[in-house]
C-alpha cells in the first residue's frame, strides 16, 4: 500500500499547472454532447491567461502520456487499475478537446479588444496566437468606443480612439470588426441583450450611437 501511495504521488507531481481549466473545458463539452442548448459562450481570461490555455490540451496530451509511462512501468507491482482507467479516460477526452478547438464550423474565439494602444497590441499578439493554434477567429470587438459628444474633451478622446478603431480595421481585413460604445447602464436582462446586439450588428465600425 505504502508503494501504491508512493506511485500516485509521482503520478501526481507530473501534473502541469492548469490542468484544472482543461478538465473544466472537457465537463463543458460534456454539458455540449446533451444538446440542452444549442451554443454555448465562454469568457475566457486576459490575454496571457488564454494563450496558456490554449496550449493546454498539448500539454495534457503529454502529461497523460507521461503518466501512462509511469503506469506501464509499475505494472504488475502496484493495484493502479482505477488510475489507470482514469488516464486513458482522460486522453481520449483530451483527444476530443483538441479536435473540438480546430473544427472551425463548430468552434471559433471572438477577439475583444479596446480603442487604445495596449489593447491593440494584446489583440494582435491573440490573432498571432489564434493562427499558430489553427483556431477560428472570424470577428474583432471593440468595447468601450467614446460615442460622439459636444463635450471637447470627449470629442478628442474619441479622435484619438478612431485612429486605433481605423487601426484594426486596417490590421485585419479578413475579419469582421464590430464597435460597442460605453453604455450608460450594464447590459443585463434579455431585452438590453437584444439591444446590444441592435447596436453591434446593425452599425459600422467606429459609427457608434448610444441608446437612450
Amino acid at each position: 500500500m505504502e508503494f501504491d501511495q508512493e506511485v500516485t504521488e509521482r503520478l501526481l507531481d507530473l501534473s502541469p499547472p492548469g490542468i484544472d481549466e482543461v478538465m473544466a473545458l472537457i465537463e463543458v463539452m460534456g454539458l455540449m454532447e446533451g444538446r440542452e442548448f444549442d451554443i454555448f459562450v465562454l469568457d475566457t481570461a486576459p490575454t496571457g491567461h488564454l494563450l496558456r490555455f490554449l496550449e493546454m490540451p498539448d500539454i495534457a496530451r503529454d502529461w497523460l502520456g507521461a503518466a501512462m509511462k509511469v503506469i506501464l512501468k509499475y505494472q504488475g507491482l502496484v493495484r493502479l487499475a482505477s488510475i489507470s482507467g482514469l488516464v486513458m479516460k482522460y486522453s481520449k477526452q483530451v483527444r476530443k478537446l483538441r479536435k473540438q478547438l480546430l473544427d472551425a464550423a463548430s468552434t471559433e474565439i471572438v477577439v475583444v479588444t479596446i480603442p487604445e494602444a495596449m489593447g491593440v497590441v494584446e489583440m494582435k499578439r491573440v490573432l498571432q496566437a489564434l493562427r499558430r493554434f489553427k483556431i477560428a477567429c472570424r470577428q474583432i470587438v471593440i468595447n468601450m468606443v467614446t460615442p460622439p459628444d459636444d463635450c471637447s474633451f470627449c470629442s478628442r478622446k474619441r479622435d484619438e480612439e478612431q485612429g486605433y478603431v481605423r487601426e484594426v480595421i486596417a490590421q485585419c481585413p479578413d475579419l469582421r470588426v464590430g464597435c460597442v460604445p460605453r453604455l450608460p447602464r450594464p447590459v443585463r436582462g434579455l431585452r438590453n441583450l437584444l439591444e446590444f446586439r441592435r447596436i453591434l450588428y446593425s452599425t459600422k465600425a467606429g459609427d457608434n450611437s448610444v441608446p437612450s
